[in-house]
């Protein structure tokens, strides 16, 4: 199945900024660092768009599927600190506070749901417990206003562009997080999961598992004591350029022995094999991994234009191997990776996945 939704990775929602500025709801402070952020220019954080190009980037993703009812943001600190920049530490949890609100009640306008934060990991514990508290108050003084507010979904993510490529991947701040999240707060309960976009060369995937047996850990400390399960997502299998079609096989073989729910990308399993220059044997085995993984009934997030760019795939391989996944019934949603950096949007995402060209080429 294609669950149309909104997946951004570091750009920021410029249809959702655009909807911002012209509503009454949203006072004028807000309204204008809304404004200042779509014309923002932060290394590899915010698109810089400006004019004319802010106008057709508009009119392309304003297509029949703009609208949603379950919006996803990768990073949502990307939008948040793109608002203000505060000195002081105070300043900076009500800055956050006000742009959730301002976040929520633009959701409600769009008629949005459910909605799926992605929280990246500060460098310390406090730090981040701060910015997931501060997105919770905003998205309940949405609800306080209106009555009503989009469920909201907190998944912490490992950022490569925070934390470097290190293979130590922090672990003692994710094992601090593990024992905050063992207490009853009101923030706690947002915390759904973790989306772990780490290292994803397959040869340097040791501070992965790790990563994962924590999550295990703490999802059997969590069952012991009748609490719900915090689901895992894994970004594995899209660049080719990292590590042999060995040392691929051998993650995801290994990544079996684990309980993961999400494979993002996961692009190394479902393109051709003639793509891969895969022989007989090599293509068994990653035959074996995806039955194994249907079994399991973990899903895929498909980014057909960023996995053009960094697999090496014909287009046709994209509907072409979103039909092996559906042959084996295996759930997977067609995403937007970076969509002002790589010029893409929503609707430009589908047509490539059901037709592997876009009605633009």
């Amino acid at each position: 199945m294609i669950d149309r939704h909104i997946h951004f990775t570091g750009s920021l929602p410029l249809w959702f900024l655009a909807h911002c500025s012209t509503q009454p709801w949203v006072g004028s402070s807000v309204r204008d660092r809304l404004i200042a952020a779509v014309f923002a220019h932060d290394g590899a954080r915010h698109a810089c768009l400006t004019g004319k190009r802010l106008q057709n980037w508009l009119k392309g993703w304003f297509g029949a599927d703009h609208r949603s009812n379950y919006f996803r943001f990768f990073e949502v600190y990307d939008l948040l600190h793109g608002l203000v920049h505060p000195p002081r530490d105070a300043d900076r949890r009500l800055a956050f506070r006000e742009g959730a609100e301002a976040l929520a009640l633009g959701l409600v306008g769009e008629g949005v749901r459910a909605c799926e934060l992605i929280v990246g990991l500060k460098p310390t514990v406090e730090q981040t417990v701060d910015r997931i508290q501060a997105i919770v108050v905003g998205f309940e003084r949405c609800r306080q206003r209106l009555g009503h507010a989009p469920s909201l979904g907190l998944r912490l993510t490992m950022i490569r562009t925070e934390h470097g490529d290190s293979p130590v991947m922090i672990p003692e701040l994710m094992e601090g997080l593990f024992l905050a999240l063992e207490k009853t707060t009101s923030w706690s309960p947002a915390v759904v999961g973790l989306d772990l976009c780490g290292i994803e060369n397959p040869e340097r995937a040791d501070s992965t598992f790790r990563m994962i047996a924590l999550w295990n850990q703490l999802n059997e400390t969590r069952r012991r004591h009748g609490r719900p399960k915090l689901s895992i997502s894994v970004h594995a299998g899209e660049n080719m350029a990292d590590g042999t079609t060995e040392a691929h096989v051998t993650f995801f073989e290994q990544l079996l022995n684990f309980q993961v729910d999400r494979i993002i990308h996961g692009t190394f399993l479902w393109i051709s094999p003639q793509s891969l220059k895969l022989d007989r044997e090599e293509n068994r085995a990653r035959e074996a991994i995806l039955d194994a993984i249907a079994k399991r009934r973990w899903s895929f997030d498909i980014c057909p234009t960023s996995n053009l760019v960094l697999t090496p795939l014909a287009r046709a391989d994209i509907p072409a191997g979103l039909d092996r996944l559906r042959t084996r019934a295996i759930d997977f949603s067609v995403c937007t990776d970076n969509p002002a950096i790589l010029q893409t949007s929503l609707v430009r995402e589908h047509e490539l996945a059901i037709h592997g060209t876009s009605e633009r080429e």
